[in-house]
């Protein structure tokens, strides 16, 4: 059985850190008719290689062993990626793989001699090794939100500029001085790939797949657009900015009403764990059952599998696309 329970969380470990990846690359893979990898970052799957390892190896870790050992993995550009959409930029691959693997190692060890359990020590480790994920996709949510609430402003100046004879590019390096980060810093990463030679639809691409937002997806397939097609530049913008406050408003009326189903959705999955804890203390041999029994073990397993689908149900419910 121990060897079972081993295998269960193993596969529920793999599971749960490989899935948000693979989410990423199928957003990806779907997006890439519009978002074309600049100065050759393509996505590992879509017919195209990613950067030489050369050009990435510093950012995946600062031994070139462990870059050339990583770089080949898909899910080595996923967590790059995520990184960089985040405010733990100087954080390299090998880094959040060490502090994941740590995370659940410490607490699987600690908790597992401390209760003589091994099935105890594994479920307290796999929530460890959730924690850096955890905190990596909070950090990138924070950052994308600031930056959503940044471009609303920065494009109704930018069409100003525009509408006064500025070109885009001068417009967009006025926006990035009279603005905070992490707008500024972006738009500057941007001017900075066209002033060494990307092309401006490489650029605006390249910006595009860094920061991951919906919003500024719409802003960068406007000017693709407007650059292939014609028209008011300024008009397009304005037009824009029009239709993300609209979405911005929504997004926050739907929090609003979805946030009592969200809250309800944790309570449900807190009072389990927290009715185990309440039986640890109070009748621990009754409790004991589960953990020294194979009826026991199964029954642990099985609540585990049910909780996570009930949780995932109850966020696709509650999970409103614009």
């Amino acid at each position: 059985m121990p060897i079972l329970i081993a295998i269960a969380v193993f596969v529920a470990v793999t599971a749960i850190v490989l899935w948000p990846h693979l989410r990423e690359e199928e957003r990806s893979l779907i997006g890439s008719g519009r978002i074309a990898r600049a100065m050759g970052m393509g996505v590992p799957g879509d017919g195209q290689a990613g950067p030489a390892v050369g050009l990435r190896g510093r950012r995946i870790s600062n031994s070139d062993a462990l870059a050339q050992l990583l770089a080949p993995l898909s899910l080595t550009f996923s967590i790059e990626k995520q990184l960089s959409r985040s405010d733990w930029k100087g954080m390299k691959v090998s880094d959040f793989l060490l502090v994941t693997a740590v995370a659940a190692v410490v607490p699987f060890v600690i908790v597992g001699r401390l209760f003589d359990s091994l099935l105890i020590g594994a479920i307290v480790g796999l929530c460890g090794a959730l924690i850096p994920r955890f905190l990596l996709t909070r950090s990138i949510k924070k950052r994308r939100d600031r930056f959503n609430h940044q471009l609303v402003e920065v494009l109704s100046q930018m069409a100003n500029s525009l509408k006064a004879g500025f070109g885009l590019l001068q417009a967009m390096a006025q926006a990035a001085d009279e603005s905070k980060p992490p707008l500024s810093d972006e738009f500057r990463q941007t001017l900075h790939d066209i002033q060494v030679g990307a092309s401006v639809d490489d650029a605006f691409n390249s910006l595009d797949n860094r920061v991951g937002s919906e919003d500024l997806g719409i802003v960068v397939t406007a000017i693709l657009i407007q650059r292939g097609a014609g028209g008011s530049l300024a008009e397009i913008i304005e037009g824009v900015a029009i239709t993300m406050r609209d979405r911005i408003r929504i997004r926050g009326e739907i929090n609003t009403l979805t946030t009592q189903g969200k809250y309800t959705g944790y309570l449900i999955g807190a009072l389990p764990i927290l009715l185990a804890a309440g039986f640890f203390f109070l009748n621990r041999p009754y409790e004991s059952l589960l953990f020294t029994t194979d009826l026991g073990h199964l029954l642990l397993i099985g609540w585990g599998v049910m909780q996570v689908i009930g949780l995932l149900v109850i966020r696709k419910i509650l999970s409103i696309e614009l």
